[in-house]
């Protein structure tokens, strides 16, 4: 029996899944294609990419920019770091294991998207955890490839411990896991580390199947579009060492991101008729919702100094979840991760004399406003033009109006107040007392969690910007499939990693059995 052939495109937390267990098969032959390098196992990695507590935000980066906010004429532009390395995203980030709630999944399923329930997605949660603290609960796994576990109190800083209190003392609930399908209130973080080893798809999947014959990884390979015959997908082209090739396939599998995945539909001519014939492009598949929808978890950062300066307890610990209670909004709509962080994981500037700071961001969980990406050029090695719109919707403006001046009177509080420095990135008391001002000051601050999602959403028959169906498969195109957050129809509560591993197991399931 001959193999069949699947290109998997990105290493990263969705594809270096698919690609690792589609190779379980010796029937199967797998080409991991990924634009960035591929560093190996373990060993020797850098740094930057083996500590979790510190994120890589630019030396493994695509160097993609986008409209963070958009108001009266003006555009907030900001960098937008995306990982760009064998692990992609699950490489560099932030090592927070945090699935959502139950009732993100059970949202997807009321769109139509039955498969993609609580019920019908938790056992592929469980199939790749190893949760070193509760495994042994019905809700989680005990033996997959990714280990998680949280910081206990003492292993918090000061003032993040101060900061928790605090909440707690204004009568938020303390739990135990953040995953636990009822979890809100105050409680540890899970992380996917092993120590402080961050735990990404490269050191976990792709390395334990690397040895496998029937997987071929190829890297420093940027992917210029998808080969498609007669309305089915039969390989990919690429630049490498500056050669373009073609790799032939039986099936290929989007795993670029939410960014780069509807980028290489488009180049293929698969997309919005109007954007792709704009960059001089033919047009193979009229697909309108190819880069629309897009979502991410905007947060408005306040950063103070920390006042010990031989505080080392870097990272993101701690997990703050509670409902905004704004009329129209979802329960449990707010999180917030008190941190103490180095200098070097921030994406904004501070002096030069600071080398930690403590965050404080309230975050959406649930925005209800969308963004769209587009092409902005027809070379496959220019980035897209991303436009987030970031609370441009009237109920996630009033949410964060009321979320700001509460985290500023935690930070003031008689309990907070005596470890922290000068505010470094905070509204002035006339600003925050001004609703106009704050405004404006919070759509000049606002910041991306690096959660973008939708580009690619899916959804039933009827849906016309539904791009794959429930199964992932792309509408129209035969043999290829997506395998991604731009997927996910509305973004989940949690950090989007985990929800990507679930994603990339999930769709690894239904090929292996196609």
């Amino acid at each position: 029996m001959s193999k069949r052939t699947t290109i998997v495109v990105g290493a990263g937390s969705g594809g270096g899944i698919v690609a690792s267990r589609l190779s379980e098969d010796a029937q199967e032959h797998v080409i991991l294609v990924e634009a960035g390098p591929d560093l190996g196992g373990t060993t020797d990695l850098p740094s930057q990419l083996a500590d979790a507590d510190s994120p890589s935000l630019v030396d493994y980066d695509w160097g993609q920019t986008a409209q963070f906010a958009e108001t009266n004429g003006t555009a907030f532009v900001n960098n937008y770091p995306r990982g760009r390395l064998v692990g992609g995203s699950s490489a560099v980030n932030a090592a927070i294991a945090v699935r959502g709630l139950p009732q993100d999944y059970d949202e997807w399923a009321e769109l139509g998207n039955d498969e993609w329930s609580w019920e019908s997605v938790l056992p592929f949660f469980t199939k790749f955890e190893r949760d070193e603290d509760f495994g042994d609960s019905p809700y989680h796994g005990d033996s997959g490839p990714i280990p998680i576990n949280r910081d206990t109190t003492s292993e918090w800083s000061a003032s993040v411990r101060a900061v928790a209190t605090e909440f707690v003392a204004r009568g938020l609930p303390e739990f135990e896991d953040s995953n636990a399908p009822d979890a809100s209130g105050v409680g540890p973080l899970p992380r996917n580390r092993i120590g402080k080893f961050r735990a990404s798809t490269a050191v976990t999947y792709v390395e334990q199947a690397r040895h496998r014959e029937n997987l071929d990884i190829v890297s420093d390979a940027l992917v210029t579009r998808v080969l498609v015959e007669d309305l089915r997908a039969v390989g990919v082209e690429v630049d490498q060492d500056g050669v373009r090739r073609t790799i032939p396939a039986d099936r290929v599998v989007l795993c670029a991101g939410t960014i780069n995945t509807p980028q290489i539909l488009m180049l293929s001519g698969i997309g919005p008729k109007a954007s792709i014939e704009e960059v001089g492009l033919e047009v193979v598949l009229d697909l309108p919702g190819v880069g629309q929808n897009l979502q991410d978890h905007p947060g408005v950062p306040l950063i103070y100094g920390v006042k010990d300066p031989a505080e080392t307890r870097f990272g993101f610990r701690t997990h703050v979840r509670y409902s905004s209670d704004v009329p129209g909004a979802a329960t449990d709509d707010i999180n917030a991760y008190p941190s103490v962080l180095h200098r070097s994981s921030l994406n904004f500037p501070v002096p030069p004399d600071v080398a930690s700071v403590l965050m404080l961001a309230p975050q959406l969980a649930k925005p209800r406003g969308a963004g769209w990406l587009s092409l902005a050029s027809a070379d496959p090695s220019a980035r897209p033009d991303v436009h987030l719109k970031f609370l441009d919707d009237e109920l996630d403006m009033t949410r964060m109006l009321k979320a700001i001046p509460l985290f500023l009177d935690v930070i003031a509080s008689e309990g907070v107040a005596p470890h922290i420095g000068e505010p470094l990135l905070a509204p002035s008391p006339e600003v925050a007392a001004d609703e106009s001002a704050l405004r404006e000051w919070i759509l000049q601050t606002v910041l991306t969690s690096y959660h973008p999602t939708g580009t690619c959403r899916m959804g039933p028959d009827g849906d016309d910007l539904a791009v794959v169906d429930q199964h992932l498969k792309v509408r129209g195109i035969d043999g290829l499939y997506v395998g991604d957050a731009s997927v996910m129809p509305v973004i989940p509560s949690g950090f989007t990693n985990l929800p990507c591993y679930m994603v990339g197991e999930r769709l690894a399931d239904w090929l292996r059995r196609s």
